[in-house]
């Protein structure tokens, strides 16, 4: 499958996506799939293909996988601890991660289509424990916590929204003030931009549209295996 493949995901998506927040139960689902495997899964995968290609001309060690449960998320929910016992999800996952197994815990370039928008970004949604101490280690030295410090607000100030923070102290053993200090209350780091639905979804173009957002936070990306490994 090359490039030319690809070329957009037809309104019919969204669509699908709209009405199952509507009608999420498996007898609605199992009466539309067509929506899911036609309108959303088929262009999925030739996406994945496409953009992998564009990708890994910067990001070389990206994993690229054409498939559900490789880059492309399951569309079923998993319930067995969630009070929410509604089956699927109401968007749509794409994700390029790095190592041989994709965890939260990875930085990652991720994609996600919602009824209404479109979602990129790149980062780690969840570090692991080992990851969250090194991460913190960074933070807490004076010059790899003054550049991460640099790296983030350069990407707030092109536009990026930062997510990530959670905790509302300095974790106990780390002594961080001034503009670090908000960063060692990260449980996560990520930069991503939340947008309505572009007009090229539905052309070949979302590609490129997409990569070259990806490129632009791609120094996050990189510095986040840097601090990691």
């Amino acid at each position: 499958m090359d490039d030319s493949s690809f070329a957009g995901f037809p309104a019919a998506g969204p669509a699908f996506l709209a009405d199952l927040v509507e009608h999420n139960d498996k007898a609605w689902f199992d009466a539309n799939r067509a929506g899911w495997d036609d309108a959303l899964l088929a262009p999925a995968k030739a996406f994945v293909t496409a953009a992998g290609v564009r990708l890994r001309e910067f990001a070389p060690e990206v994993q690229v996988e054409p498939r559900v449960n490789g880059s492309i998320s399951r569309i079923n929910r998993d319930v067995r601890f969630s009070a929410d016992r509604t089956p699927y999800k109401d968007h749509l996952d794409i994700m390029f991660w790095v190592g041989a197994r994709r965890t939260r815990a990875d930085s990652l370039f991720f994609w996600r289509l919602t009824p209404d928008e479109l979602i990129l970004g790149a980062g780690t949604h969840a570090f692991s424990r080992d990851a969250l101490a090194r991460y913190r280690d960074a933070v807490a030295d004076e010059r790899r916590g003054a550049e991460l410090v640099s790296l983030v607000g350069e990407l707030e100030a092109a536009g990026h929204r930062i997510g990530g923070e959670h905790y509302t102290r300095v974790p106990r053993g780390y002594s961080v003030e001034g503009e670090r200090e908000p960063l060692i209350r990260h449980k996560a780091l990520w930069a991503a931009r939340h947008e309505p639905h572009p007009p090229l979804l539905a052309d070949g173009g979302l590609v490129d549209y997409c990569t070259d957002y990806w490129r632009q936070v791609a120094p996050l990306h990189r510095r986040i295996l840097k601090e990691l490994s």
